[in-house]
């Protein structure tokens, strides 16, 4: 628990419990928790992908939305030193 969980938001199952799965250069956000019905918190601010030198290329990123498959653009940033792949989005908002 952090500073802003409770006892009772366990007890209640409003916390926010993710799944992140990263296959064929796509990200899946599953909401493992289905009581909880959104961001609760700050939310996530970036995605970091490390070790990650095949995505130097990266010239595109975007998000969809599940519920009317619309696409929003992300920003991204390859780290080569790194070698690793940070996506937020364009407006600095949680994801």
């Amino acid at each position: 628990m952090d500073e802003s969980d409770s006892f009772s938001e366990i007890q209640i199952q409003t916390y926010e419990y993710y799944q992140f799965i990263l296959s064929a250069n796509s990200i899946k956000k599953i909401n493992l928790n289905s009581h909880n019905d959104g961001p609760k918190g700050q939310g996530i601010q970036s995605i970091i992908i490390a070790n990650a030198p095949d995505l130097i290329g990266t010239d595109f990123a975007c998000w969809t939305s599940e519920k009317d498959n619309t696409a929003t653009e992300m920003k991204f940033k390859y780290n080569s030193d790194l070698q690793n792949l940070e996506i937020s989005t364009t407006e600095g908002t949680p994801i």
